[in-house]
């Protein structure tokens, strides 16, 4: 069954969802399920929040460029990639980091219950993933 849309230059043109959609919704998900896992495992509504908030907003952050980056491999050019370093939020980046920095402190959370730790683990791993993933990583062109 061939399902090619031809030389549609935007699949999304015509319907009500977008990238952005995408991400939203994997971000609840992200939210959803790690703050619920975490609540189960801690019983602690603080520690659940953090840690879902962090996996969902770097989901919402994180799928949007790589949705866009798959699809400009099948459609053409959807986005462009932009090649300043650092120039703007490197919004793939920050949402690699941040989604792994909340796991990291998942795991972090079953050893010890300091939140001042907690959430200073939380910033130096975003914050060191942030700044080598942007260096590594081409900057993504927000547009969608």
């Amino acid at each position: 069954m061939d399902t090619s849309r031809g030389s549609d230059p935007n699949p999304f043109e015509e319907t009500p969802l977008s990238p952005n959609h995408f991400g939203a919704l994997s971000g609840v998900v992200g939210l959803l399920g790690n703050g619920i896992t975490a609540f189960l495992l801690f019983q602690d509504p603080v520690w659940s929040a953090i840690i879902g908030l962090g996996t969902g907003v770097g989901l919402f952050l994180f799928v949007p460029p790589v949705m866009v980056g798959l699809l400009e491999e099948r459609f053409g050019d959807l986005a462009t990639l932009d090649g300043q370093l650092f120039g703007d939020p490197h919004r793939l980046a920050a949402g690699i980091s941040l989604a792994t920095a909340s796991v990291v402190v998942l795991a972090w959370r079953m050893t010890d219950d300091d939140l001042a730790v907690g959430l200073s683990t939380l910033f130096v791993v975003t914050v060191a993933l942030y700044f080598v993933l942007a260096w590594l990583l081409p900057n993504v062109d927000g547009r969608w």
